[in-house]
C-alpha cells in the first residue's frame, strides 16, 4: 500500500525533542506494514533556522560533509532532507534520530545494516525531496523537476529505448517534456531498487510505449530487466512540474 504525507507541518518551530516526537506521533498512523511502502514528500528551503535545528539530528561524520558544501542552497537541502530521514526511521525503528546507523555500500545506497528489513531511498529535484521507506523489500525512489534542458532530443536518444523515442518524438511539443522525465524517473527508480545506479543502461530498457502517453496513468507496472529481477513501478502524483516514481523489487 503506498501513503505520502506532507512533512513540512512537523517542522514550524521545533527543536529536536518536538520533532522527533511529531514524527513519532505522525508514524504510529502510518507505519508501513510488511511488503508495504510509505512515501513523503518534503519541501525544501533556504531557512536558515530550520536547517539548524535539523543539523542537530546528524552525525559528525554528516555535519563535516554538510559543512564541505561550497554555496548555500545544496547545503540546506542534504541537511534537511537527512535530518527528515533520520527522523522517519528513527520513529520506524524506536531510536534517536541521530543514532540510526545508515551506512553506504560500494554503489552509493544507504541501507541500515543492522536491519536489512527496514528498507529505504531518498531523492531531491528543485524545491522537493522524496523518502520512500518500507519493509521486507529492496525500493528506489526519483523525483525530477521538469526543467528545460540544453537538447532535449540528445538527452532523449540516451535515456529512451528505440521504441520509446519513436512514440515520444510523435508527441506534441507541450507533451514531451513531462512525458520524458516520467519515463526518466521511472527508470531511475528501477536502477536504484534493483542496485544498479549508473551501471544500468536506460536506453536498453523498454519499459512500454504507454508510459509515454500516459505519465500519470494509475496503478503499478511490472517491469523485468534480465540477469537483475522484477520491480513493481508506481508514478506518484506530485506537486505541478514535477514527475516522480517509486519502484519495488519483487521476490525472485
Amino acid at each position: 500500500m503506498l501513503r505520502s504525507c506532507d512533512f513540512s507541518t512537523l517542522y514550524s518551530g521545533k527543536g529536536h525533542d518536538e520533532m522527533s516526537e511529531s514524527v513519532s506521533r505522525e508514524m504510529s498512523l502510518l507505519y508501513p506494514r510488511s511488503g508495504e511502502c510509505d512515501v513523503w514528500i518534503l519541501p525544501l528551503d533556504c531557512d536558515d533556522a530550520r536547517t539548524t535545528a535539523s543539523m542537530t539530528m546528524l552525525t559528525p561524520a554528516e555535519r563535516v560533509r554538510a559543512n564541505a558544501f561550497k554555496v548555500s542552497p545544496p547545503r540546506h537541502r542534504f541537511v534537511q532532507t537527512r535530518a527528515a530521514l533520520r527522523l522517519l526511521l528513527g520513529a520506524c525503528l524506536n531510536v534517536d534520530a541521530s543514532l540510526v546507523g545508515i551506512e553506504q555500500d560500494a554503489g552509493g545506497k544507504p541501507s541500515i545494516p543492522e536491519r536489512p528489513d527496514c528498507q529505504f531511498n531518498v531523492s531531491h529535484s528543485g524545491v522537493y525531496a522524496l523518502l520512500a521507506i518500507g519493509h521486507g523489500h529492496e525500493l528506489g525512489v526519483d523525483i525530477e523537476c521538469q526543467r528545460e534542458t540544453g537538447d532535449l532530443d540528445l538527452l532523449a536518444s540516451n535515456v529512451l529505448s528505440p521504441g520509446e523515442q519513436a512514440v515520444w518524438h510523435a508527441l506534441p511539443e507541450v507533451a514531451k517534456l513531462p512525458a520524458f522525465f516520467s519515463l526518466w524517473t521511472k527508470k531511475e527508480a528501477l536502477s536504484k531498487a534493483l542496485g544498479l545506479g549508473i551501471a544500468l543502461p536506460f536506453h536498453t530498457l523498454d519499459i512500454g510505449v504507454n508510459v509515454v502517453l500516459e505519465p500519470v496513468a494509475e496503478g503499478p507496472q511490472l517491469v523485468s530487466v534480465p540477469d537483475y529481477g522484477s520491480c513493481k513501478l508506481y508514478p506518484l502524483s506530485l506537486p505541478s512540474g514535477y514527475s516522480g516514481a517509486l519502484a519495488i523489487r519483487q521476490p525472485h
